[in-house]
C-alpha cells in the first residue's frame, strides 16, 4: 500500500475515533438531561452528567452541575472533587487551591482532593508542595487504585523535578505494576539524557575564560567531563580539565570530582584536586531538607589545600535558601607558613515564569585556592574577599536552557563578573 495513502486512512479512522466517542458522550448528556427533567433532585445522575460534560471537553457545564450538586449535599465528596476537577480543566489553578484547602480542613483523608490540589500546584510551580499533597494522596487512597495510580505517577514525577531520580523510579515501578502500560517518566529516566553546555565569562578587564562540557544521565547514575580555558589579555593562560561521578540513593547523593590544571605559572601548574561529596536529604512535609557536605584536597606546585564544606539549604514552593560554610588549610612549602580560613556564602532564589529562576548570592572570606558550590577551583592569589551576585536562569523550551551570572566582588577594588552558559539537553 501507497505510504501517504496508509497515513490518509489512519488520520480518517482518528477523527471518525473522536467524532463517535464525542457523540457517545452527547448521546449520554442528552438523556440523562431528559431523566433530571422529571428528577431534579437525584444527585447521583446530575453527577454522572457533569461528569459526562467533563468527559466532553465542556468543563463550564461541568462545574456547573457539581456546584447544583453540593449546594444539594456538601457531604459529597464525589461532587467536591469534581468542581476542583473542572476548575483545574479550565487553568484556574489558584481558585482550586484556595477551594481544596478549605475542603480539607473537612475531608483530610479524601485522596482524589489531594490529587486535584497536589496538579493544581504542579501547574504554579510549587513542586515540593505538590509532592506533600500527591503522598497524602498515595497514603490515603485505600483501595482506590486509580486514586493511587494518580497519586504515584505524581510522586514520580515531582520527585524527578526535584532531581531525586532515585525515589523517583521507586514510585514510577510502584504506579506500574498497579496497570501494566507504560509510563512516559519511568521511559525517561530509563532512557539515557545527554546535555552539552557551552560557557563564557569575564572575571576581570583582563581575563576571560571559555568551557565546553558534557553530561551523561542514566537513571541514579550522572558523569560529568568539561574543559576550561582561560585567557589573560587574549593569551593562553591556564586550561583546566574536570570529571565529575555522582550516584543518587533515595535519601543520599554521593559525588567523586576531580580536576586537573596547568598553566603558565610555575609557582602553581601543575596542579590537582579531588573531592568527595555527600547529601542526605529528607522531606517533611512540603518541604526538602538537605546538607551538602564536601571534602577537597589540592596540589599546587609550592602547597597543598584542604577543604571542608557543609552547605544546609531549604526548598518549599518556588523558594529555595542555602548556606555554606567553608574550613580551608593551606599546607604551604615554607615551614611555619601555614594559614587557615573561613568562608560563608549564602543563596535566595525563586522560581519564576515558566519555569525560570531568579538568584540572589553573598559572601565573605578569601576564596584564593579555594573549590566554589559548583566544583570550579579558584585558582588565584588575589581572589575576591566579599562579593554579592545576581542570577537568571531560562529554560528555552524542553532542550535549551540559558544561565546570566553577574557578580561583583572585592579585591584590591571592586570588580565586576560576566557569566553565560548555554546548555542543550537531548
Amino acid at each position: 500500500m501507497n505510504k501517504s495513502l496508509f497515513v490518509i486512512i489512519l488520520l480518517v479512522l482518528a477523527v471518525v475515533g473522536l467524532y463517535s466517542q464525542e457523540q457517545t458522550w452527547q448521546a449520554k448528556i442528552i438523556d440523562i438531561n431528559a431523566y433530571l427533567e422529571t428528577n431534579p433532585s437525584d444527585t447521583a445522575a446530575r453527577t454522572a452528567l457533569a461528569y459526562y460534560y467533563m468527559m466532553n471537553n465542556q468543563p463550564l457545564l461541568g462545574l456547573r452541575e457539581y456546584r447544583v450538586v453540593v449546594e444539594a449535599d456538601s457531604s459529597k465528596t464525589d461532587a467536591q472533587a469534581g468542581i476542583l476537577w473542572a476548575l483545574n480543566s479550565m487553568e484556574q489553578y489558584k481558585t482550586t487551591i484556595k477551594l481544596a484547602h478549605d475542603l480539607l480542613q473537612t475531608y483530610p483523608e479524601i485522596a482524589a482532593i489531594h490529587n486535584l490540589v497536589a496538579f493544581a500546584y504542579l501547574k504554579k510551580q510549587d513542586t515540593t508542595i505538590a509532592r506533600y499533597h500527591y503522598k497524602m494522596a498515595s497514603d490515603e487512597a485505600g483501595h482506590d487504585l486509580l486514586a493511587r495510580q494518580t497519586a504515584l505517577e505524581g510522586l514520580g514525577w515531582t520527585n524527578m523535578l526535584l532531581d531525586n531520580t532515585a525515589r523517583a523510579l521507586q514510585y514510577y515501578s510502584k504506579a506500574q505494576s498497579l496497570n501494566r502500560v507504560d509510563i512516559y517518566g519511568l521511559t525517561r529516566l530509563n532512557t539515557p539524557r545527554f546535555t552539552t553546555a557551552f560557557s563564557y565569562s569575564v572575571p576581570d578587564s583582563t581575563g576571560k575564560a571559555y568551557r565546553v562540557s558534557q553530561s551523561i544521565r542514566y537513571r541514579t547514575w550522572k558523569a560529568d567531563l568539561a574543559v576550561d580555558e582561560f585567557q589573560l589579555n587574549n593569551k593562553h593562560f591556564r586550561t583546566i580539565y574536570m570529571a565529575n561521578l555522582t550516584k543518587q540513593f533515595s535519601t543520599l547523593q554521593t559525588g567523586l570530582h576531580y580536576a586537573y590544571a596547568d598553566g603558565n605559572d610555575a609557582r602553581v601548574y601543575p596542579a590537582s584536586n579531588i573531592g568527595l561529596s555527600v547529601a542526605p536529604m529528607l522531606y517533611y512535609r512540603s518541604t526538602l531538607m538537605k546538607l551538602d557536605q564536601s571534602v577537597n584536597m589540592a596540589h599546587y606546585e609550592r602547597f597543598n589545600g584542604y577543604q571542608y564544606s557543609i552547605t544546609p539549604s531549604l526548598r518549599r514552593g518556588k523558594w529555595q535558601t542555602a548556606y555554606t560554610y567553608s574550613y580551608h588549610y593551606q599546607d604551604n612549602e615554607a615551614v611555619g607558613a601555614d594559614t587557615s580560613k573561613a568562608i560563608h556564602r549564602v543563596q535566595l532564589s525563586r522560581t519564576m515564569y515558566k519555569g525560570s529562576e531568579l538568584g540572589l548570592y553573598g559572601g565573605y572570606g578569601d576564596t584564593a585556592w579555594t573549590v566554589d558550590n559548583y566544583l570550579n577551583l579558584t585558582d588565584a592569589f588575589d581572589a575576591k574577599s566579599k562579593y554579592f551576585g545576581c542570577s537568571l536562569f531560562v529554560p528555552l523550551g524542553d532542550m535549551i536552557e540559558l544561565t546570566q551570572y553577574n557578580e561583583w566582588g572585592y579585591s584590591a577594588d571592586w570588580q565586576y563578573l560576566f557569566y553565560l552558559k548555554l546548555a542543550i539537553r537531548y
